[in-house]
């Protein structure tokens, strides 16, 4: 999901902006009102073909009954290993085209960066008594993320199949493809309509803070207007006015906050362009209405892929951690680390070889933030480091929306050993058709090193993961119980690890095993596991539980012989220690 996956639920939107002015008018008929990006954040890897769509409902096309189609507006974000754009409609996502045409890097026009506008030679009739996909097929050569999504999640407004042989795939939830028809009808006089709509938690305990785009679609200038937003299920109601002028064509963004208190939790509410200023009449009310389904407290996973044969680890983490540290958001930030990528080492697991395979690692330090792709990378991880680095990235994906609460109940009984975790939240109503699956992690901090290379003073290893809840290293599909889910794990502290230092992090996310640039994650949390009253305890006696050598290579032998070594020692309290002996 990339993302699994941005995320608003809403009704379908009909978006008509004029186009050009010719002996009959255009308009342009989406869900994007003419935005577009240069930053690609779906991508396919490989050789193949790409297709994407949004789907016009029967309510959006409506006012165009009997109206010809002649052409189709798409926007592409990189035209980098791009040669050939097909422009199509279609009935059903899978079905014929009714229409289509195609342009390429040779064509006049050809294919560009940014809008390409492809005329349809032979046009379409608008039947408004069934919906319609609007779409486009490209050719790659190589990996690339040219298809432009902007915006907040819509109903409808993104599908996608990621590849010759990949199914469709509802990607609403990441937000609009920027995609237009171009229809053959003039221009209403006067039509606000709503683009998106987003409902904010946090802040104030006794407000709600909503951010709402509306788009002049008519020929003439809006001078003021109303808006109304309502509870889902009728509790309340509230106007506001506005005073601001839209033009024709315009696009503004509002803010404004109701006196409504809004915990972290699933709520839906709707807002309506109520009245015009002036008397005006608004020509379509298909898009007067939107569905604003609240984003939901967003945390960041970071993930980085370390080793102690890398040097150049332990500056960067401390640049991380002094990042995070003085600007407050490691509140905001929950970290794991990877033993793999550069070699392994006494930390690496399985689970960490895997995703190593998986992401594509090639060096360490590498890292990933919420596992999404960014600077044209062919998948998530970066071979990069530094504060500006770790600050843009750290904001980028707090700008995102999550749409799934995590609450992390856990039980320890320090005589034993045990563990138990209960993991549960809920969804907005609206998060696309892919299934997302939770990881849960048991992770320790204040690992002492054996040979970490350019350690400085003081050096731990931090963010270790120890277990993964189910072994299930990509984690479990969830359940659900319409919009609620739980789930239980249990595990086993190792007499190595120490409970004082360990954390449950549990993170939610897409996953594709053909393609890694699909794992996005949505959501992470994480809590200490010793913090709620342990049952039981570890003896009090700190006795020696186990003793390995290893060479200076780090790799860990069984019996010495002649020459410097490692040993590593652990206690019945958990703390460890290591030396170097001579044997």
């Amino acid at each position: 999901m990339r993302q699994f996956l941005k995320y608003i639920c809403s009704m379908a939107v009909i978006v008509a902006t004029a186009m050009s002015a010719t002996a009959q008018e255009q308009v342009n008929l989406g869900y994007c009102a003419g935005e577009s990006t240069t930053t690609g954040k779906i991508t396919a890897n490989g050789n193949t073909t790409v297709s994407a769509a949004i789907c016009l409902t029967t309510q959006m096309l409506a006012p165009y009954e009997g109206k010809n189609i002649v052409g189709i507006r798409a926007a592409l974000a990189s035209k980098t290993n791009v040669d050939n754009l097909q422009v199509w409609l279609r009935g059903e996502l899978e079905g014929e085209n009714l229409a289509d045409a195609a342009i390429t890097t040779k064509t006049d026009p050809k294919i560009s960066k940014g809008w390409n506008t492809i005329a349809l030679p032979e046009g379409y009739t608008i039947d408004s008594s069934k919906p319609l996909y609007v779409g486009m097929s490209y050719h790659q050569k190589a990996a690339t993320g040219a298809l432009s999504v902007v915006g907040s999640a819509v109903d409808g407004a993104f599908y996608g199949q990621l590849g010759t042989d990949a199914a469709w795939e509802d990607l609403s939830t990441n937000g609009i493809l920027s995609i237009e028809a171009v229809v053959e009808s003039s221009m209403p006089e006067y039509d606000l309509g709503l683009v998106s709509a987003i409902c904010h938690s946090g802040g104030d305990a006794s407000i709600t803070s909503f951010t709402v785009t509306v788009a002049n679609n008519g020929k003439e200038a809006v001078g003021g207007f109303t808006l109304t937003t309502a509870a889902a299920d009728g509790s309340y109601s509230y106007d506001n006015h506005f005073d601001d002028a839209v033009a024709s064509g315009q696009k503004v963004k509002l803010e404004y906050t109701i006196p409504v208190a809004l915990d972290n939790r699933a709520r839906t509410h709707t807002v309506t362009v109520k009245d015009l200023d002036g008397g005006l009449t608004d020509a379509l009310e298909a898009n007067n209405t939107i569905t604003a389904t609240n984003t939901l407290l967003k945390k960041v996973l970071i993930e980085e892929f370390t080793t102690e044969m890398c040097g150049n680890c332990p500056p960067a983490q401390k640049k991380l951690h002094t990042y995070l540290q003085d600007s407050g958001m490691d509140e905001r930030v929950v970290m794991i680390c990877h033993h793999a990528g550069f070699g392994t080492d006494f930390l690496t697991s399985g689970h960490d070889s895997d995703m190593s395979l998986y992401f594509g690692v090639g060096g360490c330090p590498s890292f990933m933030f919420d596992r999404y792709t960014f600077f044209g990378y062919n998948n998530p991880s970066m071979f990069v480091s530094g504060e500006t680095f770790y600050k843009d990235m750290t904001e980028e994906c707090l700008g995102h929306e999550a749409h799934h609460t995590i609450n992390i109940d856990r039980t320890y009984d320090g005589a034993t050993g045990k563990i138990h975790v209960e993991v549960s939240g809920e969804r907005n109503a609206i998060v696309g058709t892919n299934p997302v699956r939770l990881t849960v992690y048991l992770v320790e901090n204040n690992v002492g090193a054996l040979i970490q290379s350019g350690a400085y003073e003081g050096f731990t290893h931090n963010h270790v993961v120890r277990a993964v809840g189910g072994d299930a290293t990509y984690g479990e599909v969830l359940d659900w119980d319409v919009n609620a889910y739980s789930k239980s794990y249990d595990f086993d502290l190792n007499y190595g690890w120490n409970a004082d230092n360990m954390e449950v992090v549990a993170i939610i996310s897409n996953y594709n095993p053909d393609n890694c640039n699909e794992s996005a994650v949505d959501n992470v949390e994480s809590v200490k596991l010793t913090s709620t009253t342990a049952i039981g305890g570890i003896a009090a006696e700190k006795a020696t539980i186990a003793t390995t050598y290893y060479d200076l290579a780090g790799r860990r032998v069984s019996r010495p012989t002649n020459g410097l070594y490692i040993e590593h020692t652990v206690y019945t309290d958990g703390t460890t220690k290591s030396r170097k002996v001579i044997f």
